[in-house]
């Protein structure tokens, strides 16, 4: 045995522990009355006790004296078997009290007298009830009256009152497990005296759970043929195809034949055998040999045949039922039911010929409490045997060389190509087992046990992870034939698979699978933009659900190397250069893509998850080992479902967030560390128009792939509504189990839905802001034309005077007087008509340039009274001098009419009735 589990731990502190040693000490004294064995026992019994009570007032319910099976759990759990044992223990102190005071009156003793010290912690009669921690104010009469009212509910299912085994604000059961064979001990006792309808009820409910609970072909645990013979000797049934009398002689035939030749009995068995077996776990080893020591005791009560009388207490009533059944009326209680018809009454099944029968109710081994669960989540598929069974329960993956070149023929054509590898070859060759491998994959490979039928596994223990990192190391797993006892749910996840390891799940896929995990890594290859499927076919049994995602992120040569291309890897890396990120930065493309199936019961599955990123840093499981070792919520399929989602959600915000944030940072480096975290809309339009291109075309690509994932998001989140009926199954159990886990995976999936909603808010707002950019650099561009055109005009005029001087001295002769007279009175007349259109053009150039007095004085007065802006006015402002008019406007109707005051930039324009002012003075003039 290896260290780890050499290494043993108490039992855990239950309130069973040290009842157990009062009830021994007390029944030691009624067995041997003899003075000195009483004194021995006082000697210790009496600080032990004063302990016990101690604990027992700290641990109490405040509300009613009742404990909870285990303090640190973290919904309190109440057993009634526990109870009985403390009340056997605390009515076996109030009578040794009793014997102990009478015989301190006739012989007093020291140790008597400390011995009853312990009164002190127990109520007084006609004393009120003490608030003190240390003083319990309850008897032992109370905790059996308190507990039975607690522990006696309605059955929501058979619609009785009885009594229960187990209760928690989650869920009653009413099972009988094997350590509630006290409960038949507090029979004898006198725990249930008076309550013989609720005893009768909760007793007959035993055989009307389901079969797997009570079928005795699958007990392998010895405690629980005691339980039968206990019960069979009271004249009860604990599994429904064995009378009492045939489960008496049948439990001690197996008991008695377990047992070895020294007369110890064993802890376990084997189910199939009845054989002995030893423990598995550490875990049993303290209730391995509890058992032991419990059977003898067992079979001592129970000597005499079932049936005959036993000895009461006088004046004590036990609850007893009725006389068991006889072989005919067995018979006819087992017998098939007839076909129901239509048109039945709620609660009976009408046949054929008229008669009407009870719908035979069956309980689960946990009830949920009834109040607690939203009925319209549950979803019931009755009748599962006649469903089709699932592929990989009865599929061996081939081994055989033939086999194998058979699969190759019919497989993709990417596939083909690496099943002829030598990489394949050797994974799959057991010849080569003794050879190092070759090859290097990223795989792990969760499996998940079934549930025990007895007990359950613990947290580790449900499922068992491989990781695997040779290709020949993934076909050993995989190759080995699934079963529902220890695989019924796999969880395969894949880090930038090549298409050797595509292969070698393709092949170990039963043959209804491969064409679907093909398509698979196809769509994972080929993808483009986000894509969901999911579909159920109660009729065939099947619920299928795959999802790819495909995102974006910035990659640069410090953050690691990107991995190889041989082989050839199913997703070949998409990228671009990425320029504001950094010189040598690229814009590369991440796919994470999954794929359950599994049964419409919800039963079996199998998921593959591959993803692929450019940055190594990035290739980490979206369920790390971390929550896998914590919680089993994750092997129920809608939990696996969210948390993939999350995850995956997650990464796609961090990843696009990242690239945003350099986008608005920029190419430049920034002085302090204030401008990582805020960024001017100004510090675009400082950009050189090369940078906002870039800047734009990432925008739009990040717009069109958020859009993307909107849909998907809208689509998964109606995926229940379109399944209609077709809903896969949700028992009453499930529903209390994993509806909280599921409440909180679905708040975090509507966190990260906000999260990508503020992503596309935040897309757009810098789209416009690189916009305005671009269009602040246009408008600047053509303002710079504009006074290049202006200065050029300027120059134009220079030359005039020089043309016209040019074409005079341009002539053959000197011009006479009248020419020349006439030709400086053209002159002129070409200069005034010049300096007019100039002064015409530049008063529209330059506001303040070039104006007349009259028409400064009157801009002036205009400017020193307010004016009123009509409609037409408002067409020359900008958008947000319109807002404020508006606003304003709507201000002053509510309060005293006021004229609007033009701002700053609207005194730098004309306005509309200046300009005609304007136009007016030169047509005059």
């Amino acid at each position: 045995m290896d260290d780890e589990s050499g290494d043993t731990e108490l039992p855990p502190d239950n309130p069973t522990n040290m009842p157990g040693h009062i009830i021994k000490a007390t029944q030691y004294v009624r067995t041997f009355p003899d003075i000195e064995d009483l004194l021995f026992v006082c000697s210790w019994l009496g600080g032990f006790t004063s302990k016990w009570f101690r604990k027992l007032a700290k641990d109490k319910n405040p509300l009613t004296p009742t404990w909870q099976h285990l303090d640190d759990s973290e919904i309190p759990v109440y057993r009634l078997s526990d109870h009985v044992w403390i009340w056997k223990a605390f009515k076996g102190i109030e009578e040794l009290i009793k014997h102990v005071e009478n015989t301190q009156s006739k012989m007093p003793h020291e140790t008597l007298k400390e011995f009853l010290r312990i009164t002190s912690h127990l109520p007084h009669r006609g004393a009120r009830k003490s608030s003190d921690d240390f003083i319990l104010d309850f008897t032992a009469e109370e905790i059996r009256r308190q507990n039975l009212r607690r522990f006696t509910i309605e059955n929501d299912i058979l619609k009785k009152r009885m009594l229960s085994v187990t209760r928690n604000a989650r869920e009653t059961r009413f099972l009988l497990h094997s350590r509630d064979t006290v409960l038949y001990y507090g029979l004898d006792w006198g725990f249930f005296t008076g309550e013989d309808v609720v005893w009768k009820q909760f007793i007959e409910a035993q055989t009307q759970h389901d079969e797997a609970s009570n079928d005795e072909s699958q007990w392998d645990n010895p405690l629980r043929y005691g339980l039968a013979i206990e019960m069979a000797k009271e004249g009860n049934r604990l599994e429904r195809t064995f009378a009492p009398v045939e489960m008496f002689d049948h439990a001690q035939d197996i008991i008695l034949k377990s047992s070895s030749e020294n007369g110890l009995f064993p802890g376990q068995l084997d189910d199939f055998s009845k054989e002995p077996a030893l423990f598995d776990r550490e875990l049993f080893r303290d209730f391995y040999f509890h058992v032991g020591f419990e059977l003898p005791y067992i079979l001592l009560r129970t000597i005499e045949e079932p049936g005959q009388q036993t000895t009461e207490t006088p004046g004590q009533r036990r609850p007893r039922l009725e006389t068991p059944q006889s072989p005919v009326q067995r018979a006819r209680e087992l017998s098939p039911m007839p076909e129901p018809v239509v048109g039945t009454v709620p609660g009976y099944i009408n046949t054929q010929d008229g008669r009407a029968f009870a719908i035979q109710r069956t309980l689960k081994r946990q009830n949920p409490y009834g109040r607690l669960v939203d009925l319209s989540n549950i979803v019931e598929v009755p009748e599962e045997w006649i469903y089709r069974q699932q592929d990989f329960l009865t599929f061996v993956p081939p081994t055989d060389q033939l086999k194998l070149d058979l699969v190759q023929s019919e497989a993709p054509s990417d596939m083909n190509k690496a099943m002829g590898k030598y990489l394949f070859s050797n994974a799959v060759d057991p010849k080569d087992a003794t050879f190092p491998p070759h090859g290097d994959c990223y795989v792990s490979i969760n499996d998940v046990r079934k549930d025990r039928k007895q007990r359950k596994w613990s947290v580790k223990e449900k499922s068992a992870t491989y990781p695997l990192l040779t290709y020949k190391d993934l076909w050993f797993r995989l190759q080995k034939r699934r079963n529902a006892a220890y695989s019924k749910k796999r969880l395969i996840y894949l880090e930038s698979p090549d298409y050797i390891v595509a292969s070698l799940c393709y092949v170990a896929s039963p043959e209804s699978e491969r064409g679907h995990i093909a398509q698979f890594f196809d769509r994972h290859a080929k993808v483009h933009a986000n894509w969901l499927y999911d579909d159920t076919a109660a009729v065939f049994n099947s619920w299928i659900t795959e999802v790819h995602f495909r995102f974006f992120q910035v990659f640069s040569p410090n953050d690691g190397e990107i991995p190889s291309q041989e082989p050839t890897p199913v997703r070949q890396i998409k990228s671009q250069t990425c320029g504001i990120s950094g010189d040598h930065a690229y814009l590369v493309d991440a796919v994470i893509s999954f794929r359950i199936s599994g049964d419409f019961f919800d039963r079996y599955w199998t998921c593959y998850v591959a993803q692929h990123f450019a940055n190594p840093k990035d290739l980490e499981s979206p369920l790390t080992n971390d929550v896998l070792d914590k919680t089993t919520h994750w092997q129920q399929r809608k939990v696996l479902e969210l948390m993939l989602m999350n995850c995956i959600l997650e990464k796609v915000y961090t990843s696009t967030s990242l690239i945003l944030r350099r986008i608005e940072q920029g190419p430049r480096q920034k002085t302090s560390d204030a401008g990582e975290k805020y960024f001017s809309k100004d510090s675009f339009e400082d950009r050189k128009p090369g940078e906002l291109r870039e800047c734009f075309q990432l925008l739009v690509i990040l717009k069109n792939n958020i859009t993307s994932l909107q849909g998907l998001i809208e689509q998964w989140n109606n995926r229940e509504s379109s399944q209609g009926r077709e809903r896969p199954r949700w028992t009453r159990s499930d529903e209390q189990k994993y509806r909280k886990s599921i409440k909180q995976k679905t708040a975090q999936f509507e966190d990260h839905n906000r999260e990508i909603k503020a992503a596309a808010a935040r897309i757009e707002f810098l789209i416009a802001l690189v916009t305005n950019a671009q269009d602040a650099i246009r408008a600047k561009k053509s303002l710079r034309e504009a006074e290049n055109i202006t200065l050029f005009t300027y120059v134009t005029v220079f030359f005039l005077p020089v043309g016209l001087a040019v074409s005079v001295f341009g002539m053959n002769g000197i011009p006479d007087r009248t020419t020349i007279v006439s030709m400086l009175v053209t002159a002129a007349v070409a200069l005034l008509i010049t300096i007019g259109v100039l002064w015409c053009v530049l008063s529209h150039l330059i506001p303040f340039g070039f104006r007349s007095p009259w028409s400064l004085f009157k801009t002036r007065n205009s400017r020193q009274r307010p004016v009123e802006v009509d409609n037409e006015g408002l067409q020359e402002e900008n958008t947000s001098q319109r807002i404020r008019r508006r606003l304003s406007h709507a201000y002053n109707k509510s309060s005293k009419p006021i004229k609007y005051d033009r701002d700053l930039e609207s005194q730098t324009e004309l306005t509309r009735e200046e300009r005609l002012s304007t136009l007016d003075e030169r047509s005059f003039k």
